[in-house]
C-alpha cells in the first residue's frame, strides 16, 4: 500500500473536477479498503475516483468515489491511515462547527477576504480548554453524546441535540477570547 504522503501527493496531483488515471485508481482502490467504513464508502465498487474541492473549505480538495451503481461518496484518505476520530475528538469537532458562525463574523471584522492566510486562535485560554471546561461545567459524558454527519457526502459533525449546539455557542461567546494571527 502507498503512503499518506503518496496519497496526498496524488489528490494534489489533479486539478478539482478530474478522475483519477487507471494506475491512481488502482493505487487509491488499496488505501481506501483500509477505510474504518471501507465496506459503507465502496458499497457495490468503485468505478472512479474523483478530486473535488470541500463544499465546505474550497481551498480544500477530497477525493469523491463514483460507485458501480450510479451513485457517489465523498471519503476521506486521512483515515486510512488514522482510523475514525476518538469520542472526545468527535465532540470537539461537534463545538467547533458549533461556533463557525461566531469565528467566520470575527475574521471578517479584520479581514472580509476569509481565505487570506489568516487564521482565528483561542488566547489566553485554547479551544480545548474551553471545550473541556464547558464538558465539566455540564456533567457531560462525551460517549453518550449524539453526533451526526456519518451518511453519505455529509462531511460536517455536529450536535444532533440542537440544544447543546445552542449550550455550546453560548458557553464560547461568554468564555472566548479570540484573536487573529498570520499563518
Amino acid at each position: 500500500m502507498i503512503s499518506k504522503l503518496q496519497t496526498r501527493e496524488i489528490l494534489n496531483r489533479y486539478p478539482p473536477g478530474s478522475f483519477l488515471s487507471k494506475e491512481d485508481n488502482a493505487l487509491l482502490q488499496e488505501v481506501f479498503a483500509h477505510h474504518p467504513r471501507a465496506k459503507e464508502k465502496i458499497g457495490v465498487g468503485i468505478q472512479a475516483i474523483e478530486v473535488e474541492r470541500n463544499t465546505k473549505n474550497k481551498n480544500v480538495r477530497q477525493f469523491r468515489i463514483h460507485r458501480f451503481d450510479a451513485t457517489s461518496t465523498d471519503i476521506s484518505y486521512l483515515k486510512c491511515f488514522t482510523g475514525e476520530l476518538s469520542k472526545i475528538r468527535l465532540f470537539k469537532v461537534a463545538c467547533r462547527t458549533s461556533v463557525e458562525d461566531q469565528i467566520k463574523e470575527f475574521r471578517s471584522r479584520f479581514s472580509p477576504d476569509q481565505n487570506n492566510g489568516t487564521h482565528v486562535d483561542h488566547h489566553p485560554k485554547s479551544f480545548n480548554r474551553i471545550v473541556q471546561e464547558f464538558i465539566s461545567s455540564n456533567t457531560l459524558d462525551v460517549e453518550q453524546v449524539q453526533i451526526l454527519g456519518w451518511e453519505d457526502n455529509e462531511t460536517e459533525k455536529k450536535f444532533a441535540d440542537p440544544q447543546l449546539e445552542k449550550q455550546f455557542a453560548d458557553f464560547h461567546r461568554a468564555h472566548a477570547t479570540l484573536r487573529l494571527i498570520t499563518i
